[in-house]
């Protein structure tokens, strides 16, 4: 997982819907595994929040989100977000067709 960068802060509701579908999980499952109610996830993803400033998920929220969406590429050993387990990430994809050439 990388370390934490707030210069890739991005708390828009869409964002934070991929990273739950990528992790697998329901709103509510994210909402348990990262540690927050279910009201304060549904006020973090709903696209009416962001226009009310306490209902803007902080850069802790999305980046527990990405470490529930990471997972580890076997080729490169690299940590990817979105990534599904086992599978190959689109660089080494690209890298082993042009190998195979």
């Amino acid at each position: 997982m990388n370390k934490p960068d707030i210069s890739k802060y991005n708390p828009s509701p869409e964002y934070l819907r991929s990273l739950i579908d990528a992790a697998g999980l329901s709103q509510r499952g994210a909402a348990a595994t990262i540690g927050l109610n279910e009201r304060t996830m549904r006020a973090y993803l709903s696209i009416a929040g962001i226009y009310r400033p306490g209902n803007v998920a902080p850069y802790c929220v999305q980046y527990a989100l990405e470490a529930c969406a990471t997972n580890k590429c076997p080729e490169c050993l690299d940590y990817h977000v979105g990534l599904a387990k086992g599978d190959t990430c689109d660089e080494c994809v690209k890298m082993l067709a042009e190998v195979k050439l």
